[in-house]
């Protein structure tokens, strides 16, 4: 995620032979010769390519692909949404492919025009020039009329003792807790904290304290409180922890285990996690005891090791 690969003179971003549930996200893929992105040469399974900028793609007299903003080659039950496609050559090379989801992209050669249909075929693998094709065609049935825009959109990839947590935090529609929480990670802020109240099937909250129970206070003092009807305490969103006080918030945060509507309108949610599930539940489970005074204390310490904030594109 958060990559800008340009001006390759071969490809520009590849999965091949049974690379599966993988995320390619906020990437932007320009001017390469090839392609943009390729699922291919698998089987490829189960990967979503989604919110990237995939253009300039421009071929060559040997470019087996022609210059494709995205490629799919023996790939099935991938998802591709929510993409920006422009000025490529192709705009997509597809052989061998099926069940495949293709969503909300933006197609900058077809905009504004309805359905986009898009065109492969079925041949011999691995050949150059297969002396047999079969064309079909399927459909990104809801593609996007305007480009999105995903500059505002910010990743930050949180390591723990127990697995990573990939959060993606809303920085269009909460602008002031997205910067205050991007700033303290930027600054190594939450870096050697830990989870100090674990509440299975509630939330796990963290960024105030470290191991031995002493307390780390934000340098930047409190925010507003920020709220937005369509950013939601959804499973795995990421909120900030104040105190009765609605404009109380500084630094501690909570990530939801499952979802909390009753803190909507309440609490500043303005993120969710979009990889690691699996890690918000390991944290979730584990035993909690009283310790340093507060309730719901992990036994055993659930670090956070680093927070690290991935470059937009």
């Amino acid at each position: 995620m958060g990559n800008h690969i340009h001006d390759h003179p071969g490809c520009g971003l590849a999965l091949k032979m049974h690379s599966n549930h993988n995320l390619i996200r906020y990437n932007r893929l320009s001017s390469n010769l090839e392609w943009g992105v390729m699922l291919g040469f698998g089987p490829i399974l189960y990967n979503r390519v989604e919110f990237n900028t995939i253009e300039g793609s421009t071929g060559g007299e040997m470019s087996w692909f022609n210059g494709s903003g995205i490629v799919l080659s023996i790939a099935f039950f991938n998802t591709v949404q929510n993409n920006n496609l422009a000025g490529n050559n192709n705009d997509v090379y597809l052989e061998n492919s099926l069940f495949n989801v293709w969503s909300q992209n933006y197609w900058e050669s077809h905009a504004g025009r309805g359905i986009k249909v898009i065109r492969g075929h079925f041949c011999q693998p691995y050949t150059y020039h297969p002396t047999l094709t079969v064309p079909w065609l399927t459909a990104d049935w809801r593609p996007s009329p305007n480009p999105h825009h995903l500059s505002s959109t910010r990743v930050a990839v949180m390591d723990t003792s127990l697995g990573r947590m990939v959060l993606e935090l809303d920085g269009d529609r909460m602008p002031v807790t997205t910067s205050n929480f991007l700033r303290l990670a930027a600054h190594g802020f939450f870096d050697g904290l830990v989870f100090h109240r674990v509440i299975e099937d509630f939330v796990i909250q963290g960024g105030g304290y470290y191991p031995d129970g002493s307390r780390k206070n934000s340098p930047y003092g409190p925010i507003e409180l920020e709220t937005h009807p369509d950013v939601q305490h959804v499973d795995g969103a990421i909120s900030m922890a104040r105190t009765s006080d609605p404009h109380s918030a500084t630094s501690q945060f909570f990530i939801c285990d499952g979802a909390q509507h009753r803190l909507d309108g309440e609490y500043a949610a303005f993120g969710r996690v979009i990889f690691g599930l699996d890690t918000l539940r390991a944290i979730a489970a584990v035993d909690t005891t009283t310790k340093h005074g507060l309730q719901d204390w992990p036994v055993e310490e659930v670090l956070i090791t680093r927070v690290a904030v991935v470059p937009t594109c």
